[in-house]
This record gives C-alpha cells, sequence and structure tokens, in this order.
C-alpha cells in the first residue's frame, strides 16, 4: 500500500522486478527496468498470503475539484 501511495504521489508507476522474457503470445505492458511517469489517478493493491488469504484495495488520488 505504501508503494501504491508514493506512486499516486509522485505521478510515477515503479518498474516490475522478476520477468525477463514476455511471452510474445500476450501483449502485457510491464514496467521493466526504469519507473515510468504518467498520470495516475488510482492504483490497485492486489495481496495473497498463508492460507489462502487474498485481498484487493483500490486507491484514489482524492484532489477533485468541484
Amino acid at each position: 500500500m505504501a508503494t501504491a501511495l508514493l506512486s499516486l504521489r509522485d505521478q510515477v508507476i515503479p518498474p516490475t522486478h522478476g520477468p525477463i522474457r514476455l511471452s510474445p503470445d500476450h501483449e502485457i505492458d510491464l514496467v521493466q527496468d526504469e519507473p515510468r511517469e504518467v498520470p495516475l489517478r488510482h492504483a490497485l493493491v492486489v495481496a495473497r498470503g498463508y492460507a489462502g488469504f487474498t485481498g484487493a484495495l483500490v486507491l484514489g488520488r482524492g484532489d477533485r475539484t468541484h
């Protein structure tokens, strides 16, 4: 959650670590090597854990203008 909040604050997507070679059969836009600066409004945090625990949290910037 902390990473998602910092991403929203700084308007940057951190790189994904782990994948080295992507399948050419699937079009997936992974951010690799360097962070990507983009305008962000929302972030999705997904967690999995012991004994089948699964959770999801959607965060938003909260800077609405009326």
